[in-house]
Parts: structure tokens; sequence; C-alpha cells
């Protein structure tokens, strides 16, 4: 409210000084001849925020400054058609064309000014790594300041052990943002999945055995000599632990497993095939 009065008195005071100061000139004035009023704002047209010190010219005459805080300007031209042009450093010029002022009118425009600024360039670098197998996501170059989504996903020989690096703190999340303030490396590891129950996989052989809840389960290993420390079945189940399978889990054909360590049965029945514990 206290903008638009004082735009009323800047109105009024200008049209008192003409009768004050010009009077002989007043048989020969026409309302024609009153000049008319720009007023509007300049913004970012990025982010929206006022531009303070945008320099704003009419072809017709007249030009003004949007000094602000929210980027706005207000000053007098002919009542005429003309062409109105918002310019700022490190912006490109914006020109509204045709617009018409009619005497003793307020016309109001809006200027959204592009940067002519080039935003600095991030990268974002994901290294796979480990036994398993899968694919990842996101890796590329960002503007800084914006969030990069990646992502990580294992094949069906493997699953998804975590994120390192530069991403670790987003732990075994899939899906992920990365804030890009500067150039990121991340890691994202895949186990190999050497053990399978049903149509579950594990990449150990431990969580296997502590997944048990039924009997007569055939927990598949494949080929290959896995160092495993000390093993320990303790569910009150019969299963058969057989060793010696291909990568699909499919044959077994004349293959062994070996396990370098040992295997403690505290209950239930452990059934070994193709299997040699050492």
């Amino acid at each position: 409210m206290r903008n638009c009065n004082f735009k009323r008195i800047r109105k009024l005071l200008t049209l008192l000084a003409a009768v004050l100061i010009c009077p002989i000139l007043l048989p020969t004035m026409s309302f024609a001849d009153w000049p008319g009023w720009l007023s509007g704002k300049v913004t970012d047209a990025s982010t929206g925020a006022a531009i303070i010190g945008a320099t704003i010219t009419s072809s017709a005459g007249g030009s003004g400054t949007s000094v602000s805080p929210d980027g706005s300007f207000f000053f007098q031209v002919p009542s005429t058609s003309m062409n109105v042009t918002a310019s700022k450093t490190n912006y490109n010029n914006m020109t509204a064309t045709n617009v018409v002022v009619s005497p003793n009118v307020e016309v109001q425009l809006n200027f959204a000014l592009t940067s002519t600024v080039q935003p600095t360039q991030v990268t974002l670098a994901i290294t796979k790594s480990g036994a398993g197998n899968g694919t990842v996501t996101g890796a590329g170059t960002y503007n800084q300041g914006v969030n990069a989504p990646a992502s990580a996903a294992a094949d069906s020989s493997s699953t998804f052990a975590g994120w390192g690096g530069d991403c670790a703190a987003f732990g075994t999340s899939a899906q992920i943002n990365v804030a890009m303030t500067d150039n990121k490396n991340c890691t994202a590891t895949f186990s190999l999945a050497t053990v399978m129950i049903n149509v579950t996989r594990y990449t150990a052989l431990q969580s296997a055995f502590d997944s048990v809840a039924s009997n007569n389960l055939v927990i598949k290993i494949m080929t290959g000599t896995y160092s495993v420390g000390g093993l320990v079945f303790n569910k009150p189940y019969a299963v058969t632990l057989k060793g010696g399978f291909d990568s699909g889990f499919v044959s077994n054909s004349g293959s062994f497993t070996t396990i370098a360590g040992t295997l403690t049965i505290q209950q239930g029945t452990v059934v070994i095939e193709n299997m040699v514990i050492r």
C-alpha cells in the first residue's frame, strides 16, 4: 500500500510541477501530450531471485534502475508506443516490443533475465568392485550444487554389498542421491552369491544355515574353495549340504566344493555331498 501511494504522489507532483513551472505552455498542451509511467520487476529466470541494479530503458526516452530489494522499478516515459529493454551485467538483455503507454497511465512490465555465467561442472565417478556382478547408473558430469541420482543393482548371481568412497554414508541403499558439491568418487561393491536354498541366494554359508526353517532343504554351494572359519549349524532340522555346483546352480556332476574351516553341528542333521571340509 505504501508503494502504491508513493507512485500516486510522484504522479501528482509531476503534474503539479508542470502546472506551476510552465503555466505559459498549458494552453498549447493537450491531454495526449501527458506522460505515462513504466513499472515492474526484474528477476533471475532460473532462481526467481530479484536482480537489483538492472537498467531499464525505453526507445521513446526515459530510463530507470531496479534498486528495490524485490527488483522493482518505476519511471516516467512519453505516452506513445515503444520498446522497453532490461539489461544487467552477466545477463542476456530482454526486450518487450510495441509497448503502448497512454497519457497518465502506468504500464507494468516484468522481466526474467537469463544468466550468461556458466555453472561449474563437477564429476560423479562410480567404480564397481567385489567378486560379484551388477550394474550401476548415475556416473557423469553435473552442475555443481545439484543432487545426482545413482543406483546399483546386482545380477542374478550376486548381491549388492554396499557403497564406498564418497557414497559410503548411503550403506546398502540401492537408489541414492549424491550432493554434487564437488567431484565425487564412489564404489559399488557386489558379492558373488555362492550359496542357494531353493531360489534364494546367499553370499555366506553361515547366513544360509541361519535361515533354515524346515526339514529336507538342500543347501547348494558353487564349486571352489572357501575360507569360512567356524561354521555352526544349530537348527532342529535335517538338511543336505551339497557342493560342486556351477554358477547357475543347475549341475554339480563330478565337481566338489572345498571348505577351509570347521563345521560344528549343535543340533539337527547335516548330510554332506560333494564337499571337502579341511
